[in-house]
């Protein structure tokens, strides 16, 4: 029996996982590259 799961099946584990690590999940709009000599907010 072969049994599948979608993307967003991997997506939602792989966001859980890193939220449980203290990661922040940010959206599109919210996503800004930062200069190496810029700290990143806390």
């Amino acid at each position: 029996m072969i049994v599948g799961f979608t993307e967003s099946v991997v997506e939602e584990a792989a966001r859980g996982w890193l939220e449980a690590l203290d990661y922040q999940v940010l959206h599109w709009p919210n996503i800004e590259a930062y200069p190496h000599d810029t700290p990143y907010p806390s």
